[in-house]
């Protein structure tokens, strides 16, 4: 998680920065990393149902996104760098990541009881808030020490320690689904059939619509625009995170007081009305980073 907070400076700070990409090409790249959520997820979650362990594709996704990340560098140091290249590490990075995201709650599900089941995933939003406080200060730094395409290698590195990690993890994984026909659109039809599945899926889908057009374009308005160093950037990215670590810290208890419902509908507003404000920040100035880290900080 630390690494990918790392890699959600550093690339987009390559495109602009070394590659000179502009707004368009902003929106391929982001696009690029999040198409496989849309079109991978599904199939991908059908297919690892009916593997027996998920462990070894968890370790075979972290050591493709090894690769990928370093092709970066490797092809900058010889003068080949291109957008091209950045959308297909994207593209692929974006697969990986989805065949990680798909197997792991069913290792979290086997280690965990049933009824410390939300305090587990309190702990892993927890941990992923406090890498994402720590990761977008430290690739601000390592970008202006190193440069992007090397700073890319620290996610690199950090894939190799989850590859360690997974290897020492001792769990009994639960028996794989059955090769039935229909499983992929048993799915569908489950969602569909279930008014909170159904309404969560809409809910979230408009908010991630308007949300990652807005991160598309925000490294590209704070470096190209506000003329922010990286560093700086990192630093306005980690006020989100330390905002989403105090939010995973107050959940349980806000869920207790208003309830699931009213908790999540809460979220989605309070989430993305804040980056509203972000036009109104003029130039490097005290008063636009003061503006920039309170809106990250209040939306995380």
């Amino acid at each position: 998680m630390l690494g990918d907070q790392v890699t959600l400076l550093a690339l987009p700070v390559v495109a602009v920065q070394q590659l000179h990409a502009g707004a368009a090409e902003m929106g391929y790249l982001a696009a690029a990393a999040w198409l496989p959520f849309l079109i991978v997820a599904l199939p991908a979650g059908a297919w690892v149902d009916r593997r027996r362990h998920r462990r070894p594709l968890m370790i075979a996704a972290d050591l493709g996104r090894v690769l990928l990340l370093a092709s970066v560098p490797l092809s900058f140091g010889l003068h080949l760098l291109s957008l091209p290249q950045l959308f297909l590490v994207a593209l692929l990075a974006g697969s990986f990541a989805v065949l990680f995201d798909v197997s792991y709650p069913t290792l979290l599900a086997s280690l965990v009881e049933r009824e410390r089941y939300a305090q587990g995933q309190a702990l892993i939003n927890g941990s992923r808030a406090l890498a994402a406080a720590a990761g977008p200060a430290l690739g601000g730094v390592l970008v202006q020490l190193v440069g992007g395409p090397l700073t890319l290698l620290a996610d690199s590195v950090s894939f190799l320690a989850s590859v360690l990690s997974l290897g020492r993890l001792k769990v009994s994984e639960p028996q794989a689904a059955g090769p039935e026909a229909g499983q992929f659109l048993g799915g569908l039809r489950f969602i569909y059939r279930s008014a909170i599945m159904r309404s969560a899926l809409a809910a979230t889908a408009t908010v991630n619509l308007f949300v990652f057009g807005f991160e598309a374009l925000f490294i590209l308005f704070a470096v190209r625009d506000l003329h922010l160093a990286p560093g700086v950037v990192g630093l306005v990215l980690g006020g989100g995170a330390v905002g989403a670590l105090v939010g995973s810290v107050l959940t349980l208890r806000i869920v207790r007081r208003l309830g699931l419902g009213p908790t999540f509908i809460a979220g989605c507003i309070v989430f993305a009305a804040p980056l509203a404000a972000v036009p109104f920040a003029v130039g490097p100035s005290a008063r636009s980073l003061v503006l920039l880290a309170a809106v990250e900080f209040i939306s995380g």
